[in-house]
């Protein structure tokens, strides 16, 4: 039991159970192709909106899983040209995106520490900069000092992604998260995160900007070609 990742004991809840039943029984096993040509219905779509509007974001794409969606994410989003800094004891899915983009990762110790003296170092890096951090940290279970990595990427002008797969549904007041958390709701770039843990589900998410969320949307990675997840 204390192994588990269903935080809030929902995997077995009767309520649960039967939602998934009426899902399939409405829209069927599973989906019939990518996204972008037969695969979304209307739940994937009303889960995009109730998970911006859960994270403060203005819009939110859902990807089969959470390691799909850092996957697709950093790999859409940075290329060689990139620096990503990357904690050291961060998801591995975060460090096989890095090398899915084939951007140069900067891994710094787990401390931010750590991570200033690595943003110092490459400060006049003339690519663009990623931070990518778990929110909570899924082997140590200590939680990101969000504010004082916030301040470091302003001041060495670095985009944040915060890996929020174990603090959704469990961290801030609304259970939004890590930034909520810290009354940080809506601020940080990419807020990333997955149904399997807390909300006992399938698939994985990335909520940002309009903007960010429209281009991860029609980009040729894991969200358009693979099939998504069955309806729940």
């Amino acid at each position: 039991m204390f192994g588990s990742n269903s935080y809030l004991g929902l995997s077995n809840h009767p309520e649960v159970i039967h939602a998934i039943q009426d899902a399939a029984g409405l829209y069927g096993a599973t989906n019939t192709g990518c996204r972008i040509i037969a695969g979304s219905n209307v739940l994937h779509l009303e889960l995009e909106r109730k998970l911006a509007k859960l994270k403060g974001r203005e819009d939110c794409i859902v990807y089969p899983s959470g390691y799909s969606a850092n996957l697709g994410c950093i790999s859409a989003l940075t290329s060689r040209h990139d620096l990503v800094f990357t904690d050291a004891i961060n998801h591995m899915s975060i460090q096989d995106g890095c090398k899915l983009a084939g951007a140069q990762r900067k891994i710094y110790n787990h401390s931010l520490t750590s991570l200033e003296q690595s943003l110092a170092k490459y400060a006049d890096h003339p690519g663009g900069k990623l931070i990518v951090t778990d929110g909570v940290f899924s082997m140590h279970g200590d939680i990101v000092d969000l504010p004082r990595l916030m301040k470091l990427a302003e001041r060495y002008g670095a985009r944040v992604l915060v890996d929020d797969a174990h603090a959704t549904g469990v961290l801030g007041k609304t259970g939004s998260g890590t930034a909520e958390h810290f009354n940080m709701k809506g601020k940080v770039d990419l807020e990333l995160g997955t149904m399997s843990k807390a909300l006992s589900g399938l698939g994985g998410f990335v909520c940002a900007d309009a903007d960010v969320v429209e281009f991860l949307r029609f980009t040729p990675t894991l969200t358009c070609l693979p099939p998504p997840f069955p309806p729940q």
